[in-house]
């Protein structure tokens, strides 16, 4: 099942927590929390372009709208797509054209030199709401990042701003990463 065809059956069933009352699809608000934009028409192209659906390559604000509003969407959080540090700044730039669009979770890696300093830069826009690492675009998996110490530190600085790490493409293996040393004095858990 595609996780619309779920959504748009979740929002058919208008089902409220008050007394199992059925509500209309308008009257459930949805805020999508993982789509991603691109443009392949752009000079350098794209890194992800989409599945099929995604004729020419193509995702942005305005198409979004336009497939998804209707299921009672109000709001949608970009989740980037993108290692190319730059299109942090193109997908901040994109999202400013709809007031649907509420958020982007950045690409950016907290282990490199340069991370603060751009996690800084990029967290002045309050639609930037954190970070996206994990398996993807054959970085080191965070199990092996977990035991190194600037990657540490860089989720820190992501915490300590109270926002939000995406751990992209969740597997066995991620999910059952702890650091060295983690959590043995709760045996083991």
């Amino acid at each position: 099942m595609q996780r619309w065809d779920f959504i748009a059956g979740a929002a058919a069933l208008g089902v409220t927590a008050e007394a199992g009352v059925a509500a209309s699809v308008n009257d459930i608000p949805i805020i999508d929390t993982h789509f991603h934009l691109f443009d392949n028409r752009r000079p350098q192209g794209a890194p992800y372009t989409g599945s099929n659906e995604y004729k020419g390559g193509v995702s942005l604000p305005s198409m979004y709208r336009a497939n998804f509003a209707h299921l009672g969407v109000v709001g949608a959080i970009e989740l980037e797509a993108s290692p190319w540090l730059e299109d942090n700044l193109w997908v901040l730039e994109q999202l400013a054209t709809d007031t649907m669009m509420v958020g982007t979770v950045g690409d950016l890696e907290p282990e490199k030199p340069d991370f603060a300093e751009f996690f800084d830069r990029f967290r002045k826009n309050p639609l930037f709401l954190g970070i996206r690492c994990g398996n993807l675009w054959g970085r080191k998996p965070l199990s092996v990042q977990v035991n190194n110490p600037a990657f540490i530190a860089g989720i820190k600085r992501v915490a300590d701003a109270d926002m939000v790490m995406d751990s992209a493409n969740p597997d066995i293996a991620l999910m059952q990463v702890q650091p060295e040393g983690c959590c043995t004095d709760r045996g083991g858990v």
